[in-house]
């Protein structure tokens, strides 16, 4: 599956002429924060949660830092122990 879904990947990045995100949420809903991965080049960034702030500030957040990218970018929710889906 890791395989297809990375072939899909490619062949988006290939063919976007502009930002797509794709947003995969967190493992069992247990968000605590968001990896954003542009798949052109640069490293993964992670937004975590601050304190009590709610999952939609979060995501604005995490959304802010995935616009700084050009092309595909994959932004996955991370547990509080940094696993993702």
């Amino acid at each position: 599956m890791k395989r297809d879904l990375e072939k899909r990947l490619e062949a988006l990045e290939r063919e976007a002429t502009e930002r797509c995100v794709l947003w995969i949420g967190p493992p069992e809903g247990a968000l605590a924060g968001w990896e954003v991965v542009p798949m052109a080049k640069g490293g993964a960034a992670h937004v975590w949660r601050d304190g009590g702030e709610s999952d939609e500030d979060l995501q604005a957040r995490a959304a802010l830092e995935a616009n700084r990218h050009q092309g595909v970018v994959v932004v996955f929710g991370m547990d509080a122990n940094g696993v993702t889906r």
